[in-house]
């Protein structure tokens, strides 16, 4: 015996089963080899199976059995209306911000279009962006690099959209920062040290790898003669040997493996006066040097010269 129930998709359908005997048989369903209820006592006599959100067609058979011995009927589900679902999806070209997607109509019925779903999954909002294309590829652009998103695709014909296919993930690939490190900040630790901080580029477009920290005293001349202090990890360093009393003007950049991004806006800080009194390294004990109003000098006057030229050290004179 071979029976047809018609369904629309999405729709619910109860299949009925009875067998008569003495004794009474067991009656079970099947869907191949698949027991659709597994959970429930196999009854006697009759059963009912309650079929729901139905989107597949299949052949489901039910089996009597006794002492008497074993009979089978089948029932043929049959979906009409919606277009059967994509096969074969799958993802290539992937780069930071585009990859092409492709698939295979899920029957020779005819298809009046696609319906491309796909979102970003951990993201902030859980919205869905939808595309309708005529054809059987299509390339996504405007993604977010170093991101994770799900990709489905429905069939439509004149009856609607089809059932979505089996979601497809992919990661996109990394670009370059696509901001600058945010507040940057920095402060004066003593006569020839800096302490600079900043926080992380709203766009690391990846995974960011470290900092670039650039710093002169003249901030006219090029980028490239800037002196460049490189921070493989953390959100601070320490830059010494400055000079004292001097305005150092400070820039940050981030970069990770594909490149670096754009460079902070520039801050000034000046480092803190020199202390008056000076270790020359002629003794233990620290001393305070008089610079003499003499044109000849010794190897002490041209010391203190120099400490006072480069350091900014005020020194007493004597006659």
């Amino acid at each position: 015996m071979h029976n047809m129930i018609e369904v629309t998709p999405g729709g619910s359908a109860n299949l009925t089963c009875a067998a008569v005997g003495a004794p009474t048989p067991y009656v079970r369903w099947r869907l191949g080899s698949v027991d659709p209820t597994p959970e429930d006592p196999v009854p006697f006599g009759v059963n009912v199976l309650e079929l729901n959100d139905i989107w597949e067609s299949g052949t489901y058979t039910c089996i009597a059995t006794s002492d008497l011995g074993v009979i089978r009927t089948d029932v043929c589900l049959h979906l009409i209306g919606l277009a059967a679902t994509p096969v074969n999806v799958a993802i290539s070209e992937v780069t930071g911000t585009s990859l092409k997607l492709t698939w295979s109509p899920g029957s020779e019925d005819p298809i009046d279009s696609y319906r491309i779903t796909y979102k970003q999954i951990f993201a902030d909002s859980d919205m869905s962006t939808r595309v309708n294309v005529q054809s059987t590829e299509y390339t996504v652009t405007g993604l977010s690099p170093r991101a994770i998103y799900e990709f489905r695709v429905a069939a439509v014909n004149s009856f609607g959209i089809g059932r979505p296919s089996i979601p497809v993930n992919v990661i996109t690939a990394e670009i370059p920062p696509g901001s600058p490190p945010q507040n940057v900040r920095a402060q004066s630790l003593d006569s020839s040290s800096l302490v600079v901080q900043w926080e992380k580029p709203e766009l690391p477009n990846g995974w960011i790898q470290g900092y670039k920290v650039y710093y002169t005293l003249t901030p006219d001349i090029p980028l490239s003669q800037w002196i460049v202090h490189d921070v493989d990890d953390g959100l601070q360093t320490t830059l010494t040997d400055l000079f004292p009393s001097s305005t150092y003007t400070i820039c940050v950049r981030a970069f990770n493996k594909e490149g670096e991004g754009p460079i902070s806006e520039a801050i000034e800080v000046a480092t803190q006066p020199a202390e008056s009194l000076v270790d020359l390294g002629f003794s233990n004990a620290r001393r305070s040097f008089k610079c003499k109003q003499d044109f000849q000098l010794s190897l002490e006057d041209e010391l203190c010269q120099r400490i006072t030229q480069f350091h900014n050290v005020r020194f007493s004179t004597e006659k």
